[in-house]
């Protein structure tokens, strides 16, 4: 779940051993079945042990950074007392001393003696660092009581919060699947430092240590040769049966457009997948979801995708090895699950290629990282809106916005179909088969549709319905869904007519559609001190 404040700080009190993903289980007790039910019965008390937890630990900490504000303020340090109080403001702005504090703060007289002030900078900074340090440890202490009923979701945000407050703490790191670089004196994933005992990371991807002295004279190898570069290029170009490869930790990404921009997308794709996981954790079982999530779980072959050099591209390889399907001809991309692959095609818009490469891949993760059961029939719209809803994701300052891009294209085009067509139906739209949903008369404004109903199911009303959809996904997924199951999942409570009353919310929410979040969703940043 996206990190709110009220969840960003944990559960506590709870007796018992935390097992993190990827380590062994405790010797004795009962079986992992048995196991994961009592957690799922301890989830209600949990939840209320979690809001009584925040809001100690929040207090505690809110308590401490007032008495350095206040300290600052006191010793002219305005500058690092405005810094402390956005902080407060940010975590609870209903905090008591906020008022008292931004009054004391607005009079503040910079100090002006250069000596004092940087012995007072110093002592400022040594205070925020033991506080965060403590505030590091209550959020880790409250993390591994969260694994310990099944809290996943909820360990998770707390660890990553960790890190926020103590970027070096070692058991936050190695939960997260980090590890220590003495070279450069980093933290680099788990898979990194392995793959650096044997490798070199060149900007064209990773390179066998004992192969950098030909890699540095240009020479590249090719079928078991060592050939010039600009030849191997020539030869990996020509067609697109044997194209560059690059692997980074989860991906192998192949394409005729060179190392350097087949690593590009395979790091974008890095950024993307743990992300994914978070956001959707409700789509696996207890224990699958969270070794996806903390980076534990063992994938049974790295994800696959190709980049195209163009459109021509493309369609000859649909034509020459797809039959010339129809679909995938009008497609700027497709999944297939016969071979394990996502294929698409570079185009002059960085943007649009991200946006089919984040369609793909979710098919793909959604596909590939989950035992199906058998083929669902009916709710067709749900598998392309899901993808077509990834496309509104966005990076912010350096964070993941789920839906964040309003104002992407199939967004407005679910809004135009909407104001134009005052009678569009949601029962007859989700009742739609494959064929009558892909009819290349109405495909593009029902793919737009079906993204448009994925954004209001995972973002109304505080996403209210959010769990519920996830759910329905994950069913249809598993080959458990017969004909129309909407109203099977997702019934708002006291509707005789519970489509009626979802259509009804829908159109209201397309058409007073508003960024889902706001800053007091993301979790509170650790005060700088610097």
């Amino acid at each position: 779940m996206r990190g709110r404040v009220s969840l960003i700080l944990g559960l506590a009190l709870l007796s018992g051993q935390a097992c993190w993903p990827g380590q062994p289980p405790p010797a004795k007790g009962k079986s992992k079945e048995k196991a994961v039910d009592k957690d799922k019965e301890a989830v209600p008390e949990a939840e209320k042990a979690l809001l009584r937890a925040t809001r100690r630990v929040q207090k505690i900490y809110l308590d401490d950074i007032e008495k350095i504000a206040s300290w600052a303020a006191t010793n002219g340090l305005k500058e690092d007392a405005e810094r402390l109080l956005a902080t407060m403001v940010k975590v609870d702005p209903e905090y008591p001393a906020i008022k008292k504090l931004q009054a004391a703060v607005a009079k503040v007289e910079p100090q002006d003696d250069a000596k004092k002030l940087a012995d007072l900078k110093q002592t400022f900074s040594r205070r925020v660092d033991a506080v965060n340090e403590k505030h590091a440890r209550r959020l880790f202490d409250l993390a591994t009581n969260c694994m310990k009923v099944g809290l996943f979701t909820r360990a998770y945000h707390l660890v990553k919060s960790v890190l926020d407050f103590d970027p070096d703490h070692r058991r936050a790191r190695e939960v997260l699947s980090y590890a220590w670089d003495s070279t450069t004196r980093t933290w680099i994933t788990k898979w990194e430092a392995e793959m650096k005992k044997k490798n070199v990371l060149t900007d064209e991807g990773w390179v066998k240590k004992e192969d950098k002295k030909k890699w540095d004279q240009g020479k590249r190898e090719y079928e078991g040769k060592w050939i010039p570069k600009d030849e191997e290029e020539r030869l990996r170009k020509r067609n697109n049966y044997n194209p560059f490869r690059v692997e980074t930790e989860h991906f192998q990404v192949l394409t005729n457009l060179g190392r350097p921009r087949a690593l590009e997308f395979g790091l974008r794709l890095e950024d993307f997948y743990r992300q994914f996981f978070e956001f959707f954790i409700g789509f696996y079982d207890q224990v699958a979801g969270a070794k996806l999530l903390f980076n534990q779980a063992k994938v049974k072959a790295k994800h696959k995708v190709f980049l195209f050099p163009s459109r021509v591209d493309y369609l000859d390889f649909v034509r020459a090895e797809k039959g010339n399907n129809e679909l995938l001809v009008r497609s700027a991309g497709f999944w297939d699950g016969a071979d394990r692959c996502s294929y698409f095609y570079w185009t002059e818009n960085p943007a649009e290629t991200l946006n089919t490469l984040y369609h793909e891949v979710t098919h793909q993760l959604f596909g590939e990282t989950k035992e199906t059961s058998g083929q669902s029939s009916g709710n067709t719209w749900i598998v392309e809106g899901i993808a077509v809803y990834m496309e509104t994701w966005a990076k912010v300052d350096g964070r993941w916005r789920p839906g964040y891009r309003i104002d992407a294209q199939e967004m407005g085009v679910a809004r135009a179909v909407l104001s134009q067509n005052p009678d569009w139906s949601l029962a007859r739209f989700v009742a739609q088969g494959h064929k009558e949903f892909h009819d290349p008369k109405v495909r593009g404004a029902n793919y737009a549709l079906a993204g448009a109903l994925a954004h209001f199911f995972l973002h109304y009303d505080e996403e209210i319905y959010r769990e519920h959809f996830i759910l329905l996904l994950r069913d249809h997924y598993a080959g458990k869904l017969k004909g129309d199951s909407l109203e099977t999942y997702i019934r708002p409570e006291g509707a005789a007519v519970p489509e009626a009353l979802i259509e009804k919310q829908f159109k209201e929410y397309m058409g007073q559609l508003k960024r889902p979040g706001s800053e007091a969703d993301a979790p509170a940043e650790a005060a700088k001190t610097k």
